[in-house]
């Protein structure tokens, strides 16, 4: 089913992340061309809209996908579930009994992060969709912390070595995810390997960024000098606390910012990413490879390469 230009996917995928709610048409219209819209832009959107209708309407549906509410329109609520919908609906419930069922919590956060295929919205132009695609990576990186911290206090995990430091490699200035490899690191018995982990964050956030690694980090590293045996306490992580001290906050440093160039990926490896949850399911996905490993398990993690205890490459 074809649904027209880059443009008019944009209204359909404004329509699509305000479902059920009405959206006005002057957003649709900021959403499709930004604060410089053509002076034909209000005629140029009734024909967008005409023509989802009756894409739709060639796909098989007997009431209009679009309503018109006054100066607005509308998505039909009883429309295909989205992906997205059920992500949010799966990571609630894990919030919910997080603490009391911390293992149910975690099948339900990998069964919402397992939703994700490609890059959210495709390639739809313009600011409006690089805003929303930035925002539905973080809102699955959120999810991705709270997964590895259940992970780490739960029972013994073969995969999840391999898994944080793929994920570091893929988002190398998101320190969350090398406090947690640093810590599960730690609980293997391998403190130098952990310590390691903090010194390769300390070089790459000088070198990019002319920074310190945050508090959060810094906290953690602190804590394994000392062999901290707080550190030990799973109970912490199955909770998705970890093992953070209270005063400690990790950081998101954002992909780039006024004033800030993009940053260069300084890893070992690059890879297309993990993939995000497709925000619709008519418009399709472009799906994203799983990468493959890049630095050996811990002792135990007999399903990954390097399981004999070699070094943590990042």
């Amino acid at each position: 089913m074809g649904l027209g230009s880059p443009q008019q996917l944009v209204v359909l995928a404004a329509l699509l992340l305000r479902r059920p709610h009405p959206v006005p048409a002057k957003d649709l219209i900021d959403a499709v061309w930004g604060s410089a819209p053509p002076r034909s832009a209000v005629n140029q959107l009734h024909i967008y809209v005409h023509r989802l209708r009756r894409a739709t309407e060639h796909g098989g549906r007997d009431e209009p996908l679009i309503e018109s509410v006054g100066s607005q329109y509308r998505l039909a609520a009883t429309g295909p579930v989205l992906d997205l919908e059920d992500f949010h609906r799966l990571t609630a419930e894990a919030a919910r009994i997080q603490r009391a069922q911390p293992g149910r919590a975690g099948e339900l956060l990998s069964e919402a992060l397992a939703l994700w295929q490609g890059d959210p919205l495709g390639d739809l132009p313009g600011e409006w969709a690089r805003g929303q695609r930035e925002r539905l990576r973080r809102i699955r990186l959120d999810a991705l912390e709270r997964s590895f911290r259940i992970r780490l206090g739960t029972a013994p995990d073969y995969g999840l070595t391999q898994d944080l430091v793929d994920a570091v490699a893929e988002n190398p200035f998101d320190e969350r995810f090398r406090e947690i490899l640093m810590l599960r690191l730690y609980r293997s018995g391998r403190q130098s390997e952990a310590l390691e982990v903090y010194g390769q964050t300390r070089t790459l956030l000088a070198a990019e960024l002319g920074i310190d690694p945050g508090p959060g980090l810094r906290a953690l590293h602190e804590r394994i000098l000392r062999a901290d045996e707080g550190l030990l306490d799973t109970e912490a992580g199955a909770a998705g606390q970890g093992a953070r001290p209270a005063a400690a906050v990790s950081r998101q440093i954002p992909e780039s910012g006024p004033g800030r160039p993009p940053r260069r990926r300084s890893t070992t490896a690059c890879w297309p990413s993990a993939g995000c949850c497709s925000c619709w399911t008519s418009c399709g996905t472009r799906t994203g490879a799983r990468p493959a490993a890049v630095g050996p398990g811990q002792p135990g993690d007999r399903h990954h390469p390097g399981a004999d205890g070699g070094a943590t490459r990042l």
